[in-house]
């Protein structure tokens, strides 16, 4: 029986979610009954580990700096459309798979490729989705695809509920990771990573891990944190905040908050760390992890914490209630530094419930955020779609 043949197109190529999402389903898929290509827009810090696994290309950059930026920008297109194009003829598959919604030159010219049958996988909500200056490429991107996959049951409401003609293409795989790295006997033991970061073994940690963005709500995990500090001077509580290239960390953005954390009184109290391949060394050292988004799909680096036995704080947004619901993590209701900070503070001083919390969490991982299970779902997804048959669960 001929293997599926599937494309898989990415228009980030970071170590943020989407991209590891996806790299965890290339990795896990099926090898026996499909055939995969990765093409990604840009070149970036994942790329080379799919390489590792699969076939992988990136669309080219045109460098000559000498043309004028027009025809540049006009003959950086057409080389990137030949090199598509190129791709298509020689991989043919039987189906491409947009990772994200992104409007990227992979994604444009995948769906002018009418006999291709198309699924798009949602890593996105809310703002992300209903930009207006967006709207439109959304319609057409959700009316060429077949299948719609939400990353969460959350997001897959929300496109049924405000997309038109979509709630009949739209299935629900729960954001997944490799269950088989929680190696207990490879962790960096959590003293050492404290002691690197200058603190004693006995210092709490309270932290994060993602692209530091007013959406990711880092201000709102400073001024938690402030509060934090303030309301319970006698405990040896520091802060980390772990994620966001160098670029990232030089945008006026960062400034701000870097500002932020000193006229609070932070300085020696908060820690920042730059975008790591792998950041379970600085999650496993964790007290705390903290979810302080304004709104956020369903977290692959929470799922990460959890799966180390981290216990969860969270804002009750988006998809993050399904993974902390039923006691496998703490929500707060409402959206505010002092509602976070007061609810952190009950954690802190409750040793037996952050164990508690810990070991609900890691099970609710393994229950429903297991790659190896839920990349069925995605098999069937495509074996759906090229069938012509569009039948979710």
């Amino acid at each position: 029986m001929a293997k599926i043949r599937v494309l898989f197109c990415s228009c980030q190529s970071n170590l943020s979610g989407a991209p590891r999402m996806l790299y965890h389903i290339a990795k896990s898929i099926d090898k026996q009954r499909f055939e995969l290509c990765v093409l990604f827009n840009y070149e970036g810090p994942i790329v080379d580990e799919f390489r590792q696994i699969t076939e992988t290309c990136v669309l080219p950059q045109y460098r000559k700096r000498w043309l004028p930026p027009r025809i540049k920008g006009v003959l950086r297109s057409k080389s990137r459309r030949d090199y598509f194009t190129q791709v298509m003829r020689k991989f043919q598959p039987d189906i491409i798979y947009l990772n994200t919604i992104g409007k990227g030159e992979s994604a444009e010219m995948s769906l002018k490729s009418d006999k291709t049958p198309i699924i798009v996988h949602f890593h996105e909500i809310d703002n992300s989705v209903m930009d207006s200056s967006e709207i439109d490429w959304i319609h057409r991107l959700t009316e060429r695809s077949s299948t719609i996959i939400g990353c969460a049951e959350a997001v897959s409401e929300f496109i049924s509920r405000c997309i038109p003609r979509t709630s009949s293409k739209v299935l629900t795989v729960p954001e997944s990771i490799d269950l088989c790295k929680n190696d207990v006997s490879q962790r960096l033991p959590r003293e050492i990573t404290k002691k690197q970061l200058g603190l004693t073994p006995e210092t709490l940690l309270v932290g994060s891990v993602g692209k530091p963005s007013f959406r990711k709500g880092v201000d709102l995990f400073i001024e938690a944190a402030a509060q934090i500090i303030k309301s319970i001077p006698e405990m040896p509580v520091h802060f980390i905040w772990v994620g966001g290239h160098e670029g990232i960390h030089r945008s006026s953005y960062m400034q701000s908050m870097y500002s932020l954390v000193e006229r609070k009184g932070l300085a020696d109290r908060f820690h920042w760390i730059k975008e790591l391949p792998d950041a379970s060394a600085y999650q496993n050292a964790m007290d705390i992890y903290i979810v302080p988004s304004r709104e956020d799909p369903l977290p692959l680096s929470m799922l990460e914490a959890m799966l180390l036995g981290v216990p969860v704080v969270g804002f009750a947004v988006s998809g993050v209630p399904e993974a902390l619901s039923g006691g496998a993590g703490v929500l707060v209701e409402y959206v505010h530094p002092d509602a976070l900070a007061s609810v952190i503070q009950d954690v802190l001083r409750n040793p037996a419930l952050r164990q508690t919390l810990g070991k609900k969490g890691m099970q609710r991982v393994r229950d429903n955020h297991d790659i190896q299970r839920n990349v069925l779902l995605i098999e069937e997804a495509i074996e759906q779609t090229v069938k012509g048959v569009v039948n979710p669960r």
